[in-house]
């Protein structure tokens, strides 16, 4: 299961920077595509958080293949140090959707 709550960092041609969202977590949150969701920094972790009036917000995404995306903002994956194909972990800590730079275990 530990698998299925990280997630590669992809950076398009367009120089943006594409998450793909777990669907299980889409689905036990109850988000929806294009649902609001704003970034923001709560104990040192970045979260996600839906309906809320904070910027930054970006829409989450259904592919054509039924993947949820969200695109991050492009200074906040300066601010974190984070690089193209990076392993994002997600956690989920009192209610909110926490992301945090991952590891590769083999």
């Amino acid at each position: 299961m530990v698998g299925n709550l990280t997630r590669r960092l992809q950076r398009t041609s367009k120089d943006q920077y594409i998450l793909t969202i777990p669907k299980s977590l889409v689905q036990i949150l109850q988000w929806q595509e294009h649902q609001t969701l704003s970034f923001g920094f709560d104990k040192g972790k970045l979260i996600l958080l839906p309906n809320t009036e904070q910027k930054p917000t970006r829409k989450l995404q259904l592919t054509p293949k039924g993947q949820y995306t969200l695109t991050l903002p492009k200074p906040l994956v300066q601010i974190l140090q984070w690089n193209d194909k990076e392993i994002v972990t997600f956690g989920f800590d009192n209610g909110k959707i926490s992301l945090a730079r991952g590891e590769v275990h083999e």
